[in-house]
Parts: structure tokens; sequence; C-alpha cells
């Protein structure tokens, strides 16, 4: 794949200097003079340069597309933990607020039963001193 890549890359350069060399003869009307060859080659040499560092970019990128993709997962993965204890944390926060309703309830119910309790006892003791 590289391979046909490099080959197109190079196709494309030969294309361009063709097409270069056509373009300055017919805007100039003349062949190109050595300084101006040599000019046009150092531009050459500079796209070339440029479009073998596409290859190297393209290849760095992908790399940083992966690391992302790795990054994802392990997000994700932590994201389902989250979830799990979030989901454990209400079932807990459920459990101790119906233990709390429960618990005021008893209380209700002790407080009645005290109340009966100390009724019981002074109707007890006030029918005690009646009868003495």
């Amino acid at each position: 794949m590289m391979l046909d890549f490099q080959f197109l890359i190079e196709n494309i350069l030969k294309d361009y200097k063709e097409g270069l060399k056509m373009k300055y003869c017919k805007v100039i009307g003349k062949e190109a003079s050595f300084q101006d060859k040599e000019h046009l080659a150092m531009q050459t040499q500079q796209r070339q340069e440029a479009l073998m560092e596409i290859p190297r970019s393209l290849t760095e990128f992908h790399l940083v597309l992966l690391d992302t993709a790795v990054l994802v997962v392990a997000q994700e993965e932590k994201m389902n933990d989250i979830e799990k204890n979030m989901a454990k944390g209400c079932a807990y926060i459920n459990g101790g607020t119906n233990g709390l309703f429960y618990a005021e309830q008893m209380k209700k119910k002790r407080m009645i039963w005290a109340w009966c309790v100390v009724s019981f006892v002074l109707v007890f003791l006030f029918a005690w001193l009646i009868s003495i």
C-alpha cells in the first residue's frame, strides 16, 4: 500500500513538473533558463518533502486516534463502575430511608404505649387513693 502511495506521489510530481514546464513556456514564450529551472527544482523539492510528510503525519494521527479509542474504552469501563456504585448507593439510601421511617413509626407506637401505661398507673393510683 505504501509502495502504491509512493508511486502515486512520483506520478503526481512528474505530471506537475511537465505541466510546470508547459505553463512556463506558454507564459514566457521561451525555454526556462538554468536559474529558473533551479528555482523550479527547489520549489518542487520543497513540495515533494511536504508530500513525504503527509504519510508520516497520517500515521501519527492514526496512532493518536488509536490511543483515544483506548482511552474511551477505559473511560467507558469507569463510567459503568460509577453507574454500579450509584445504583448501590441509591439502594443503601432507600434502605436507610425505610429504616428511618420504620424507626419513627416504632417511636410513635412506643410513646402511645408509654402514655397508656402511665395513664393506667395514674388511674390505678387514683382509684387506690379514693378507696383509702
